[in-house]
């Protein structure tokens, strides 16, 4: 008989952006991350976040990999940055959001992080492109735990809102190769070129 599970609770993302808040959250620079929090008074999430900022950069070689593609770990690093951002009220809409771009682009210089072939460069992108980048991104590092549960060799059933998460990662991966048809100078269409990159592109695809 079958098991109905929601593989949303074991995403590989989710886990990979809890990692980045907490891995070297301790080692961050708690004199930069004062500075930040009192030019940001009103954002009290915004400490803890320059902590897990700053650790990450510092120990940025030590970020695990997980070798889908070329530079996966500055990728992963731009999103949470981003996603933590909005989750904070600091998206692109924000008054605030080019003066904390501004803070961590000094931050990446800080950490000469261009010696490591790493920038700070999301913030060059819309919110809607964003959110179809990040639906891709996620679809790709995802896809084992997808593949587990959704294949259906191990007797489970995937719910409404599985279903849902696969068609979105799909139907992102469209819109974007049809998009990045029409103009590949657009920033977001790195996705593709890294898509083309995984191994198991193909397979990607066959879900449904």
């Amino acid at each position: 008989m079958s098991e109905t599970v929601d593989f949303l609770n074991y995403l590989t993302s989710t886990n990979c952006y809890n990692y980045l808040d907490n891995i070297y959250k301790n080692r961050g620079n708690k004199d930069k991350c004062e500075k930040l929090k009192n030019d940001f008074q009103r954002y009290p999430q915004i400490y803890d976040f320059c902590m897990s900022l700053t650790g990450n950069l510092d120990n940025f070689n030590k970020l695990k990999s997980d070798g889908l593609f070329d530079d996966d770990r500055c990728r992963y690093l731009n999103f949470w940055i981003y996603d933590r951002l909005e989750g904070m009220g600091l998206d692109t809409k924000s008054m605030d959001h080019p003066s904390i771009i501004g803070k961590i682009i000094i931050l990446f210089n800080n950490f000469k992080m261009y010696e490591k072939n790493c920038n700070y460069d999301f913030h060059l992108i819309n919110g809607k492109d964003y959110t179809k980048m990040r639906k891709l991104y996620n679809y790709i590092m995802d896809y084992g735990i997808i593949k587990y549960y959704a294949n259906g060799e191990n007797n489970y059933e995937c719910n409404t809102k599985n279903v849902d998460y696969i068609k979105d990662g799909i139907n992102a991966y469209n819109d974007i190769k049809r998009d990045c048809a029409q103009n590949n100078q657009k920033y977001y269409c790195i996705a593709m070129r890294d898509f083309e990159k995984v191994n198991n592109k193909d397979d990607l695809l066959k879900l449904q």
